[in-house]
């Protein structure tokens, strides 16, 4: 009997990875098809019904490809972990280390791409933008004040600010699981932006710099490789070994922004001076309605702020009582407590980030750079040192660079991974993602990377805007529990959370796109969420009946479509695909495979439902 039984689990097994294979290659063939059909809806000014079903039925094989690589999974516990250390460190960071941390994170390499296009382009409106955002980034920062307070007095745990969410609305609520997620695609994106142009900066701005100067192509390249060395490095650093050089993280961190921030001042003093402070035609409005212009660019900018969020992540690294420079507290101790000196790292990145931004972007608008320049230019910062500031300022400009991507990706891929493995350790997905998180999160941002800077900025702006949003209204949530919370805080609190989601709703005429591969983001990780909760047997039974709907839907009512790839995504760009046919093949073979793996996890394996 033993001996069938295990026959009869491993046919079960064997199937299962084949299932897998054919689960990826639907998947792939999904993301090609979605990017695809969003393309094309983004040709026409509105959503027709075909054009509707296609999406509906690329969303139901992307489902049945997510779940068939899930089946082997369930079978296999997969050890795959990264270095950990039995011995733990006492915290190290301090005030001045959490404001670095965070001024790394805020002042990035965004910031030398985004902004000098911005300013040129729009003028007073990305001023007023900068501003708004601005405001509305302190005003989250005080909120996670008021909620960072209440946790201490609570003593619960709190990994940056879903935790918030968490412990307003439950460790299973929905809202929390959506926060969380959609703040690990949101620094997964940043992450990407972050690599990509980290890229572009080593084997294309910077060889060319060295080229100019009179280095041979064979140093050169022994550059770059180094470049990606001692990058590659620091990365494997902060993301395995972070507990056993803590201390010494904190102290480059604070020698890297302070170099970031002195080169940024220095070159905006320097051509203010050149450009004479000459803001002529500044206040000059574009045609159109300005307040739209406002709000869609404070959607656009919002990526140049939300990095002092970071700062909450690090609770646990933190000191009880820490220095905070030029104060002095009662009978003239220089030491503050954590519920002081922690939320005051935050709002201080904040409002020095925002004063940084708004000079440079100034001191950029005095010398009237050309827009077209300024948009053909691979990384436009490095334009401006080379064209108005001389030979000093163009490596200056980038070592501020190389430093300021440094810091912001390797603090948005760590909270990427962080998130992720909160939602493993909170039941949402299985145990195993726990350990490979920062594999899956490394993979997640191979893909978006192809997607094109602008994609990635809107995409984090959008998502990050969710979440916010929803962590401001964690207070609000939080009154039923108790009243221990100020009606001051809950009146910024809904605020802060409904002037977050207008500015993210001002994104859609920016990039519709955007805005609907967010959305279903966010649909599609409410939908795992609830597809979790009901087991195996219930998510199989699901797929099966989502995928027939699907194909009835695209028989009767989206046949026939022959539309072009996108030419960003390699390989297949400009290919002319009739995707109702693909997606007719997809949800045929679906249904038959999820339904014979059911069939086995019935029959031969005996497993009704999912125990993560």
């Amino acid at each position: 009997m033993s001996t069938i039984n295990t026959r009869k689990r491993s046919i079960a097994k064997a199937y299962k990875a084949f299932s897998v294979v054919i689960g990826i290659l639907v998947l792939l063939a999904s993301v090609i098809l979605l990017l695809t059909v969003l393309g094309y809806y983004h040709s026409f000014s509105g959503l027709k019904f075909p054009e509707a079903v296609l999406i509906f039925s690329t969303l139901a094989a992307l489902i049945s490809g997510i779940a068939m690589i899930s089946f082997l999974p369930e079978s296999y516990r997969v050890r795959f972990a990264r270095p950990s250390f039995r011995s733990t460190v006492k915290p190290a960071y301090g005030f001045v280390t959490l404001f670095a941390v965070g001024l790394g994170a805020t002042i990035g390499s965004p910031l030398f791409i985004i902004l000098p296009v911005n300013i040129t382009q729009y003028a007073i409106v990305s001023v007023i933008s900068l501003l708004i955002a601005g405001s509305l980034s302190y005003a989250i920062s005080l909120i996670y004040r008021d909620m960072f307070r209440y946790t201490l007095k609570t003593k619960d745990e709190v990994i940056g600010g879903p935790s918030f969410v968490k412990i307003a609305t439950g460790e299973k609520s929905a809202r929390y699981f959506i926060v969380r997620f959609s703040m690990w695609l949101a620094n997964t994106a940043l992450a990407a932006f972050s690599a990509v142009f980290f890229f572009t900066f080593t084997f294309e701005s910077f060889p060319q710099y060295l080229s100019e100067i009179g280095l041979s192509t064979t140093y050169i390249f022994w550059i770059e490789i180094s470049i990606v060395v001692l990058f590659s490095i620091w990365f494997v650093i902060n993301a395995f070994f972070e507990r056993k050089f803590l201390k010494s993280i904190g102290y480059a961190q604070i020698v890297m922004i302070t170099i970031v921030v002195l080169i940024l001042v220095a070159e905006s003093l320097t051509l203010g001076f050149r450009g004479n402070w000459n803001f002529t035609g500044i206040f000059d409005i574009r045609p159109g309605n300005i307040y739209t212009d406002i709000f869609e660019n404070t959607g656009f900018l919002f990526i140049l702020f939300f990095g002092f969020q970071e700062i909450q992540a690090l609770t646990r690294e933190s000191v009880d009582r820490s220095k905070i420079p030029l104060f002095h507290g009662k009978n003239s101790d220089p030491y503050a407590e954590k519920s002081k000196y922690f939320p005051l790292s935050m709002s201080l990145t904040v409002v020095v980030a925002g004063a940084i931004m708004i000079f440079n972007a100034l001191a950029i608008y005095s010398v009237h750079p050309s827009l077209s320049a300024l948009e053909n230019s691979s990384i436009p910062a490095i334009y401006i040192a080379s064209k108005y500031l001389g030979p000093v300022f163009i490596p200056l400009t980038l070592v501020a660079f190389l430093l300021a991507t440094i810091t912001t990706f390797i603090p948005a891929i760590i909270a990427a991974s962080k998130h992720l493995r909160s939602l493993s350790e909170d039941g949402f997905f299985p145990r195993s993602v726990r350990q490979t998180s920062w594999l899956f999160t490394i993979l997640v941002i191979a893909i978006l990377a192809i997607t094109g800077p602008d994609f990635l900025v809107n995409i984090t702006d959008f998502m990050v805007l969710i979440a916010l949003g929803m962590i401001c209204l964690a207070p609000f949530w939080l009154r039923k529990i108790t009243g221990s919370l100020k009606k001051r805080t809950l009146l910024y609190s809904v605020i802060a959370g409904i002037f977050s989601f207008i500015v993210d709703i001002t994104l859609f005429p920016e990039d519709p796109i955007v805005v609907l591969v967010g959305i279903i983001a966010v649909v599609l990780s409410f939908f795992v969420y609830d597809l979790i909760s009901i087991g195996t047997i219930g998510l199989q039974l699901f797929v099966v009946m989502f995928d027939l709907v699907a194909l009835s839907f695209l028989i009767k009512f989206a046949s026939g479509f022959v539309l072009t790839v996108p030419k960003f995504i390699s390989l297949f760009g400009g290919l002319n695909v009739n995707v109702s046919e693909v997606l007719f093949i997809i949800l045929i073979i679906s249904p038959v495979l999820v339904s014979i793996n059911m069939f086995l996890d019935i029959f031969f394996i005996r497993r009704t439902n999912y125990s993560p």
